[in-house]
């Protein structure tokens, strides 16, 4: 899991800010050479040599080294020839941070630190071999190590033995073997080399196979219990977190006990170790009643968080109740237009609606739309409509609503005249306010309790804060709390809440029992356009009523539907839409009106380009990977 998160956070870190990244970085790694020597007790003395090369000032560099299960020592940092280097040792998550340099002192150009420990504890012991398995470069370095290499020297009785070697290279979990070893002929010293450079993020294990009991087998105790990450004391101190081994000891007598918060705890064992005695220990922990009253009381609080949003939703987000009757409708609610119509009905101001608007003026006198002719050449130009202002609305018209005040203004300014090729790059800015005069019309005469934008802003909003909230509560229960606490049932929660959150936005925007009446007499209208019958058309023919409909018809997407009903009753062409060619067949106007919608809808939505809206290990010879084993971390520079 450990993993996992790792290369989560390593990979969304590289693919949002990979340039912020690389400006922080002012040095390069030049060489990274590790010796290993395995010495006959199992401990192993490292010895790394780090060349880098500074490209402005930095007062040294960091270097993390894995070792949560490790009993690690450093013996000196120096340069390549020997010199003592200034450094303090301060902690990370896994283990120190050794920081090399003066904080009073800069240095730049080439420069070469060689870090010498020792660890105790990276022997892994198997019945058919001894195991180092060691991490030698970290996999935690923000810039490309050039060359790495690693030599392992062996205690004199794997002298003419058979040696089994491997190695691992690229990021952690990565199981490519782009590297080469040898052995020498007297089979105590083996080298590993890398192909060629590791990228950032990447390192070179390599994994060591001695002949069993080559090296003496410490003594260790290994701590096992029912409950994860309980507290092992060894004579009354703090030694590591169950399941774990704790190696080396040194023989003799022990006091073992185990405790968790929230769990009664065992009586101590005393226990008497012997020489190269490896010793097994399982502990069980009882729950006390009181911590699982509230571990049930933690998932129920984890739940409702998590249900929250779905919560939210049936009491906030559903439409108030109507009376659920369908009946056909012949007209518009309210005598509403188009465009709020349509907004209304998906609760969305979208551009289907403002085309639909445009066939509405045009119906009732405000404006003429021509097709303008293509214009000949070595290619055929695309189509071009020509939108003509007129002004004068038919008799009994109820005149412009506010918003199509402002969407003429939006269209033609002072003029009277507007190519649709002229709204492309300039149109776009004119959206938001256009679809914001929408959503306030509706709000404002009473069919939305509150704005949809408004709303699904405001939920999304909450989805974000609660992400961002999930981000940091789990960045720091995955250093403070084992993996298995129930208290990281609220981070779940969180993100289960944001996803939720995020989802339902779409349909938190609420309409009141007026907008849900209208809602319903939308239905009776798409209900009667979609199975209107013929005679009954023939006889509203005299009443214009093809066109009076056919932009409610587009904003509910069924004007093909209404067409053809129309198909075999209706022949008279329009005379606001000037240029169409052919004999007039209302599918095929409808069509044409289609074509010029998404022209309209493209110039509408055009922008310049640019702009935009444990205890317990695995052997490295069988399911090995680059990262895994002992050893590891990174570093940078400071």
């Amino acid at each position: 899991m450990n993993r996992i998160r790792t290369f989560l956070l390593t990979l969304l870190t590289v693919a949002i800010f990979p340039l912020a990244a690389h400006a922080q970085e002012a040095y390069t790694i030049n060489r990274f050479q590790t010796d290993l020597a395995i010495q006959a007790d199992s401990s192993v003395t490292v010895t790394e040599t780090i060349a880098v090369t500074f490209s402005e000032p930095r007062h040294g560099i960091y270097r993390d080294i894995k070792a949560t299960d490790l009993n690690l020592n450093i013996l000196s940092v120096t340069d390549e020839k020997g010199a003592p280097r200034p450094y303090s040792q301060e902690s990370w998550a896994y283990g120190p941070r050794i920081r090399i340099g003066d904080a009073n002192v800069t240095v730049t150009g080439a420069q070469t630190y060689v870090i010498t420990y020792t660890v105790k504890g990276a022997m892994t012991f198997f019945d058919d071999h001894d195991e180092l398995y060691w991490n030698a470069t970290g996999n935690e370095w923000a810039v490309p190590i050039e060359a790495a290499e690693t030599t392992a020297t062996f205690p004199d009785s794997a002298k003419n033995k058979p040696i089994r070697l491997k190695c691992y290279t690229g990021p952690e979990g990565s199981t490519d073997e782009l590297c080469k070893y040898q052995i020498n002929k007297t089979g105590t010293q083996a080298t590993f080399d890398t192909d060629g450079a590791l990228d950032p993020y990447s390192g070179l294990t390599v994994v060591i196979g001695l002949p069993p009991n080559t090296v003496t087998r410490p003594t260790q105790l290994s701590v096992t219990s029912n409950v994860k990450g309980a507290s092992v004391l060894l004579n009354g101190k703090l030694a590591c977190k169950t399941d774990c081994t704790i190696n080396p000891l040194d023989p003799g007598t022990y006091s073992v006990a185990v405790k968790k918060y929230g769990y009664g705890s065992p009586k101590p064992r005393t226990l008497t170790l012997q020489s190269n005695q490896a010793a097994t220990e399982n502990f069980e922990l009882q729950v006390a009643w009181w911590y699982a009253f509230g571990l049930w009381a933690l998932w129920i609080l984890a739940g409702l968080i998590a249900l929250e949003p779905i919560i939210t939703y049936w009491k906030k987000g559903r439409d108030a109740k109507g009376t659920g009757v369908i009946v056909p409708q012949y007209d518009a609610p309210d005598k509403m237009r188009p465009a709020e119509m349509g907004t209304l009905y998906d609760e969305r101001a979208d551009l289907r609606d403002l085309s639909a608007t445009i066939v509405d003026l045009a119906v009732r006198g405000y404006l003429q739309i021509k097709v303008l002719p293509k214009a000949l050449g070595l290619v055929f130009k695309e189509d071009d409509y020509e939108l003509i202002r007129l002004d004068k609305p038919k008799p009994g018209d109820p005149g412009l609503s506010e918003f199509e005040k402002k969407y003429m203004d939006s269209l033609f300014g002072s003029g009277t005249h507007k190519k649709i090729s002229e709204l492309k790059y300039k149109f776009y800015e004119k959206l938001p306010d256009l679809k914001k005069s929408l959503y306030d019309s509706l709000t404002k005469s009473g069919y939305f309790v509150s704005s949809p934008t408004n709303v699904r802003a405001a939920y999304f909003g909450k989805a974000v804060m609660v992400f961002i909230f999930f981000v940091i509560l789990s960045s720091y229960l995955s250093n403070a709390l084992p993996p298995e606490s129930s208290i990281r049932l609220m981070a779940f929660a969180l993100l289960i809440n944001a996803i939720l959150t995020a989802a339902f936005a779409f349909f938190m925007p609420r309409k009141t029992a007026k907008g849900t009446e209208a809602y319903e007499h939308i239905l009776g209208l798409k209900m009667y356009i979609t199975i209107a019958e013929k005679d009954r058309l023939k006889f509203q023919e005299k009443e214009n009523i093809f066109y009076t409909l056919l932009p409610y018809a587009m904003t509910l997407s069924i004007a093909d539907k209404w067409s053809k009903a129309f198909k075999d009753t209706f022949a008279q062409p329009p005379d606001w839409y000037v240029g169409g060619t052919g004999p007039f067949r209302p599918m095929i106007f409808v069509g044409d009106l289609g074509k010029f919608s998404n022209h309209m809808g493209t110039a509408m939505t055009s922008m310049p380009q640019g702009h935009s809206s444990g205890g317990f290990h695995s052997s490295g010879f069988s399911g090995g990977f680059s990262g895994g084993g002992f050893g590891g971390g990174g570093g940078g520079s400071w």
